[in-house]
């Protein structure tokens, strides 16, 4: 072994472990800031699963209608198949579709890895050592918190595994082009690969164009006329199905909307496309969404003219980068209405993490062979191609580095209005202004809370819920005191029956652990009041919650802290008016 060789390897070593790493932080991160912060209360579009499941309870509709019923322009029948299953293995906590999510995602990014995994070795590919790097890129943005409403609710597992369910499609599509020229059959890669199809296209609308790009696929690598043919059929079978008793939605925009205005309808995808990097019109995405465009055209063109010398692994990345693109002038078109700042909603970037992750991935394992002029020198267009896609890689993950703080606000503040107007419900109260940040209607929620409370799903399934009424001391051990106190105790009629309104401070031993949950019992020492802490935008320690207690009567707060320990905060007496009363100190 030569010195540069042994110098090359050592280069890309340390570039992969410092990736490889750089990627561990950022999934470790994200789970630390998610799994503290999850609800069971279900969360806006949620409640329209809730829904479905008080029909099928009352016999309005079938199964298969609760299944295939359409959600927007949607039919989920896939997500709904885990959320059903997470209400019977896990009474409707939302875990299994956590789990779920974060699954998805995993094996997302090992798709893009396992074609990395299968570069070659040519003069075209000067840089195949640093596949690994790319892969660890590609992970850490499959796992970064600007696309945080992806994983701050289960309803949004959609989201993520359309994506990853194209992309399973075009890879085995991809396996199916290779055996067809190895073979002259393409074996069973092709049924699997038109079942994947099928998969995405029930998980979201948007999967239906994975059927479509399959076929441009099967024309591009030159297949033969009956592949292209099933390929085709199949496609426009799964179209038929699908819209089936289909309703347009009648608030949502149409394609024509967006052509009318071509300028903004090319923004709006631009912005889509390069949202991976800012959650705002100064942030920069435009401009890279249109980069990304001018890449995929030429990735297109370039499989196109290569014809069966296309590598296929080649075809399934511009399958991703073209599927993507479809999916943002779908959602142009319905969308464009709100404004082109809509295409940042963190819900749309899982699309454009797999558009860039197409991009790394097909312009490191297959760049360009021809040689740049550039004066008298003559540099490999290759080594130009994949320099570029380093620089990338390295400007998309310093990006969502960046923005994994501010992310973590959003979500506190979710986590918390989840919180809060649960402990409203399990008491039996109604707070109006809580409820409208955790739904999109107060009186539908208070419909379907007997559903969920008839099967202990979600928040009826909690310790909270059965403690309710209970002795306190059933909860925890006694421990020592919280440092904090009882700011007020307030009755509000608008609440319910006795409802009280509670406020405090506390914060656990010399380590001054925030209390995220404070339990309030009546004198007897039942539980009878909850609260929640890490209120958003007030001082550390900070909480907040409600009681069910008479005028007058005394009220004592405990935090429950690790290791199912009971701190005393302290305790207030009802007041009848809003003027608070005064805190007294625990002992």
């Amino acid at each position: 072994m030569n010195a540069p060789t042994a110098l090359h390897r050592l280069f890309w070593g340390a570039l992969t472990v410092a990736a490889l790493a750089f990627a561990g932080s950022i999934v470790a991160d994200t789970l630390r800031a998610i799994v503290p912060l999850w609800s069971p209360l279900p969360w806006f579009d949620e409640w329209a699963t809730v829904e479905l499941l008080r029909a099928w309870h009352e016999g309005e509709m079938s199964a298969a209608e609760v299944l295939f019923a359409q959600h927007n322009e949607h039919r989920i029948l896939l997500p709904r198949l885990v959320f059903f299953a997470d209400d019977l293995l896990f009474r409707g906590g939302g875990y299994l579709s956590l789990a779920a999510i974060f699954a998805v995602q995993l094996l997302h990014a090992g798709l893009f890895a396992a074609v990395l995994g299968r570069a070659r070795r040519s003069p075209a590919t000067p840089m195949r050592a640093g596949r690994w790097a790319v892969a660890a890129a590609v992970l850490a943005l499959m796992f970064s918190l600007r696309q945080a409403e992806n994983f701050s609710s289960g309803f949004q597992l959609q989201f993520v595994a359309v994506f990853a369910g194209a992309t399973l499609s075009f890879v085995l599509f991809a396996a199916a082009v290779r055996r067809e020229r190895m073979s002259g059959a393409a074996g069973a890669a092709l049924p699997a690969s038109l079942a994947a199809v099928l998969a995405t296209s029930f998980t979201m609308a948007n999967g239906l164009l994975a059927g479509y790009v399959v076929v441009v696929l099967a024309l591009a690598a030159r297949m033969r006329p009956r592949v292209v043919l099933a390929c085709a059929g199949w496609a426009l079978l799964v179209t038929a199905v699908y819209l089936r008793g289909y309703e347009p939605v009648a608030h949502h925009g149409k394609l024509a909307d967006g052509l009318r205005q071509p300028l903004e309808f090319l923004a709006y995808i631009a912005t889509y496309l390069g949202s991976v990097v800012a959650s705002n019109m100064q942030g920069g995405a435009g401009p890279l969404g249109l980069l990304g465009l001018a890449a995929t055209g030429f990735a297109a063109l370039r499989v196109l003219r290569q014809g069966r010398a296309a590598h296929p692994v080649s075809l399934a990345m511009v399958g991703v980068m073209l599927f993507v693109c479809a999916t943002a002038a779908v959602t142009a078109s319905g969308r464009l209405m709100f404004g082109v700042s809509q295409a940042l909603s963190s819900r749309y970037v899982t699309g454009s993490v797999a558009f860039w992750a197409a991009q790394l991935t097909y312009w490191w394992i297959d760049p360009p062979a021809w040689r740049l002029r550039l004066g008298r020198a003559a540099v490999p267009a290759g080594l130009a191609a994949q320099a570029a896609a380093a620089l990338v890689a390295v400007a998309l993950c310093s990006a969502v580095a960046e923005q994994q703080n501010p992310a973590k606000a959003q979500l506190a503040v979710q986590s918390f209005s989840q919180n809060e107007s649960a402990d409203a419900l399990l008491l039996g109260l109604d707070d109006h202004d809580a409820t409208s940040r955790a739904a999109w209607s107060d009186e539908d929620v208070q419909r379907l809370l007997p559903t969920l409370k008839a099967d202990g799903l979600s928040i009826y399934g909690t310790a909270d819920a059965a403690g309710v009424g209970r002795p306190v001391a059933e909860r925890g051990r006694p421990g020592e005191a919280c440092a904090g106190a009882v700011l007020s105790a307030v009755a509000d009629p608008r609440l319910g029956i006795e409802g009280v309104r509670v406020s405090g401070s506390a914060s656990e031993g010399p380590r001054r652990r925030i209390v995220r949950r404070v339990l309030l019992a009546d004198a007897a020492g039942r539980l009878e009041g909850l609260a929640s802490g890490a209120v958003p935008g007030a001082a550390r320690g900070a909480w907040r919650g409600y009681a069910v207690a008479p005028v007058g009567a005394r009220l004592t707060a405990y935090g429950l802290v690790d290791g199912g320990r009971l701190c005393l905060i302290g305790s207030a007496t009802v007041s009848p008016s809003v003027q608070a009363s005064q805190p007294e100190e625990a002992p």
